[in-house]
């Protein structure tokens, strides 16, 4: 058998054994427990660099696995964050438009009440009832000054207005250009009525700002 080997390579799970071609049969004939002690030192040698090359493989795993293992917890960590963001943003988004939709909706009251006024201007019913509603807020009905847009002062004074001025004393009709068809002022010793369609208008602009305050409270 061949004397002692004088090189090893290892590649991969092959291992390469090269021994001295020159070695005589009678040395290995003549020195067997040598041949022995040399093939136990390369069993040992052997099972020393499998262990190593099974302990580097397994570190370079578990190395690659922990860095695998941050990066997707820290992208799972992003995540949440961005969803913490999305929902904590929810509520505030759901307030400003509730907001806007209250807003949105008293505009659009408003111009259907704009567009109902402007229609009415011309309806005879629409300025009788005008007056005839501040006539009746009167406590005392006397001394009474009326203030009409002129053209609806014409439809009185040719008595094409059928209002009842009975319990009227004193009774005056004054021109008032700066008055919108179809309302009016009354006015008396004791104050003054604004029965005007701006006022009407206005008013109905403060209800409707009260009531997106009570509503948003």
């Amino acid at each position: 058998m061949a004397e002692l080997l004088k090189n090893i390579r290892v590649s991969g799970e092959k291992v390469i054994l090269i021994t001295n071609c020159n070695s005589s049969p009678d040395n290995e004939k003549n020195n067997p427990d040598s041949t022995i002690e040399q093939l136990a030192n390369s069993d040992d040698f052997l099972e020393e660099i499998r262990q190593q090359a099974f302990a580097a493989g397994f570190q370079a795993a578990e190395t690659k696995y922990t860095e695998e293992n941050q990066c997707k917890m820290q992208e799972l960590e992003m995540q949440a964050t961005v969803l913490k963001q999305l929902l904590d943003q929810i509520p505030v988004a759901l307030k400003n438009y509730q907001e806007t939709l209250r807003d949105q909706i008293a505009d659009i009251v408003l111009l259907i009440s704009k567009h109902f006024f402007s229609n009415q201007i011309s309806s005879k019913e629409a300025i009788i009832f005008q007056i005839e509603q501040a006539i009746n807020y009167l406590n005392h009905k006397e001394n009474i000054e009326i203030f009409l847009h002129p053209q609806d002062l014409a439809l009185v004074q040719q008595s094409k207005l059928k209002i009842d001025f009975s319990e009227c004393r004193h009774l005056k009709f004054i021109p008032d250009e700066t008055l919108i068809l179809g309302g009016c002022r009354i006015r008396n010793d004791h104050g003054l009525i604004d029965a005007s369609i701006e006022q009407q208008i206005d008013k109905l602009k403060r209800m409707l700002v009260q009531l997106r305050q009570s509503v948003s409270q």
